[in-house]
């Protein structure tokens, strides 16, 4: 019997994180919660997972550098959530972008002497 249970566990988790299952989860569960910020966050990005919203990689950013061109210490991408392992639906999305980048907390960017405060459009996380 445990050994059917641990059977039928086991393909749950590789259901719920398959990549379209996965992202129509992450969509009505986490969206929004997925944000991206440089130090002194003149960057932010946040994950939104909408059906014509590509995954998040990171070219925003390079195109952010190209265009802004940033001091280097401002060029490194940091998220601004922590991995819970408990949430067992989001661990496609922990092993194949969150891993990129490393923790850094908002209040310690918006701590920040250099922090920049524009006027973004909406849906940029600064004006929450």
């Amino acid at each position: 019997m445990k050994k059917k249970f641990l059977i039928i566990f086991i393909i749950f988790l590789v259901l719920i994180n398959a990549p379209g299952v996965n992202k129509i989860i992450l969509f009505k569960l986490d969206n929004d919660t997925f944000r991206y910020s440089n130090s002194d966050g003149s960057y932010t990005n946040i994950e939104t997972f909408g059906f014509k919203d590509a995954v998040f990689t990171g070219e925003s950013f390079e195109m952010f550098i190209r265009e802004e061109n940033p001091k280097p210490e401002m060029r490194k991408l940091y998220r601004i959530y922590k991995i819970n392992p408990f949430i067992f639906w989001r661990w496609n999305y922990y092993l194949t972008t969150s891993i990129k980048y490393p923790y850094k907390d908002w209040e310690s960017i918006e701590k920040n002497p250099q922090f920049i405060s524009r006027n973004k459009p909406l849906g940029y996380f600064q004006e929450f």
